[in-house]
């Protein structure tokens, strides 16, 4: 088991930096401050969770913004998940 998950965390870091990186444009920060991470193992999976205060420093360069989304997309989202929730009921 420890082969397999020294196997895999390279690829948790990755995707943790990715998030981290998504998460501070959609808040409009370019800093992250206090950043921690915590990383579980269970029998079949790996769950991290990273933690941190975003900000936006005057210093550093502006965070990109990110696209727009198209509104009928998110309408298509909630009308699907709608009729999935009326079905369940």
């Amino acid at each position: 088991m420890a082969t397999a998950v020294s196997e895999q965390i390279p690829f948790l870091e990755y995707d943790l930096h990715q998030q981290i990186l998504y998460k501070l444009r959609a808040l409009g920060a370019n800093a992250c401050f206090s950043l921690q991470f915590q990383i579980n193992l269970g029998p079949s999976m790996i769950v991290a969770v990273a933690t941190g205060t975003a900000l936006l420093v005057q210093g550093l360069p502006l965070p990109r913004q990110l696209p727009d989304i198209e509104p009928s997309f998110l309408w298509k989202y909630h009308y699907a998940h709608e009729q999935f929730v009326s079905f369940i009921h």
